[in-house]
């Protein structure tokens, strides 16, 4: 008898199972279904039915559907978007407006989708609203608000739907939006299912009028005023601050324009810890749009932990991270250095990485000639123009070694500019010292045992 109960038990265990079955419910254009929802997978009035547990079907009656209107469609399972079926949106289109019964196919076990609209009668006028939704908020008042009635559109007498903006001060960038049918994402438009752009080349004050011809479905933007003006947009800078995991944006400060080889641009700078990896730019604290940097250009050898300097010109599209204490590094011993055609006197020796050139700067590139002689190798170091690193603080020396023709090696030498002049070019080490003073009644520049007069000429 004990026997008999427990396997009743299980019996009846097994039957609770079996009967355990999944729901389906079909989600997408609230036009094909039942309520007013689009894409509402809780929605139980459009559970499907079984007599088998395998074939599901549900048919939704009464819909009024426009000829040309892709309308997409997907079936769930147990409400929630973790299992849907097909991978992309199911379409379903009719070749006539009219009303229609559509009935849903589904199978659970092959997963199969289908819907088939069966017309049972006419359809009387239909009309719609249409709004512009988009990416930017001063332009549309919101970002991709379906709801926003502010850019509602007014229908013409040719039938063609527009909205015009309001003067709005436009940035260089690309404008994405659709044209949303009756406040909802059901049914938008845009340029072949995605989003349609405008493409915003100068920066000014620009009036925009966007257009939507419901029976073509082609969407267009065009320009009604542009006032040129100078924007001043802020830049901000993300990166991974001291290699920690803390990727926040930071908001960075414009530093200057300069000219090189024709080409004026803007840097901005922001000062920060060196995190090892790269970075991401952007006229606004999101990702949305932001440009990543993978390798931006490491100078004076930044590590993990070092206070840097992260210089951006958004004409040139070049990012530069600075180290703002370099540790000194082994070069070859350095005999000469010669600034704009005059000789600097140096102790020979090792030099910091970071040197300070001191000089009145007039001019963009400062021709740098740095000589090298080892008596062991007889190797000797080419000329070199000190090309600017994205400000006029700093200059790079790249210094390349051959032993006649054969490349020995190449190391950089960071320059920082000072635009104190002081009457003489030169370049401070950690051993060479500048000293003014006056003799035989004029000033006279002490630099080591060595003497300059004011226009940096030497004094026997």
């Amino acid at each position: 008898m004990k026997k008999f109960l427990l396997l009743l038990v299980a019996l009846v265990a097994t039957s609770a199972v079996a009967m355990a079955q999944d729901t389906w419910t079909v989600a997408g254009t609230a036009a094909i279904l039942n309520g007013t929802d689009s894409w509402a997978p809780a929605n139980a009035a459009n559970d499907m039915v079984s007599t088998d547990g395998v074939n599901f079907t549900l048919a939704v009656e009464s819909k009024t559907l426009e000829a040309g209107v892709n309308y997409e469609y997907k079936v769930v399972k147990n409400h929630a978007w973790s299992e849907a079926y097909p991978g992309s949106n199911a379409i379903l289109s009719v070749n006539e407006t009219a009303v229609y019964t559509v009935n849903y196919t589904f199978n659970a076990e092959t997963k199969d989708v289908a819907a088939v609209a069966v017309k049972t009668g006419n359809a009387g006028e239909i009309t719609h609203e249409y709004s512009v939704a988009g990416n930017n908020a001063d332009l549309f008042g919101q970002a991709w608000n379906a709801d926003n009635t502010a850019t509602d559109m007014t229908k013409g007498d040719d039938g063609v739907y527009s909205w015009t903006s309001a003067e709005t001060a436009l940035a260089v960038s690309t404008i994405e939006f659709k044209v949303v049918e009756d406040h909802s994402w059901g049914v938008s438009y845009g340029y072949n299912g995605g989003n349609a752009t405008f493409s915003v080349t100068e920066a000014g004050k620009y009036v925009l009028k966007f257009t939507f011809d419901p029976e073509s479905k082609y969407v267009g933007c065009e320009v009604v005023s542009f006032t040129p003006e100078v924007f001043e947009p802020t830049y901000f800078i993300k990166h991974d601050w001291a290699g920690e995991g803390n990727w926040t944006w930071q908001e960075m400060t414009k530093v200057g324009e300069m000219t090189t080889e024709g080409v004026r641009y803007s840097v901005y700078s922001y000062e920060g810890i060196y995190g090892g990896t790269g970075c991401n730019i952007n006229i606004a604290a999101n990702d949305a749009g932001a440009q990543w940097f993978a390798e931006p250009e490491l100078i004076g050898a930044p590590q993990v932990g070092d206070e840097c300097s992260f210089r951006y010109s958004p004409e040139l599209g070049q990012l530069a991270i600075i180290n703002l204490n370099p540790e000194p590094v082994t070069t070859p011993s350095i005999s000469k250095i010669t600034i704009k055609g005059q000789e600097v006197a140096l102790e020979e020796g090792k030099y910091n990485y970071n040197m300070t050139l001191t000089e009145d700067i007039n001019e963009t590139d400062v021709e740098v000639e740095v000589l090298h002689a080892d008596e062991n190798t007889g190797v000797e170091v080419s000329v070199r123009v000190v090309k600017p690193i994205m400000s006029e603080e700093y200059r790079k020396v790249t210094v390349t070694l051959y032993q006649g023709e054969e490349f020995v090696e190449e190391y950089g030498i960071l320059v920082t500019i000072d635009n104190t002049p002081t009457g003489i070019n030169d370049i401070n080490v950690n051993s060479a010292k500048v000293v003014k003073t006056i003799e035989n009644g004029q000033v006279v520049i002490l630099k080591g045992d060595k003497k300059y007069n004011v226009a940096g000429q030497a004094i026997k």
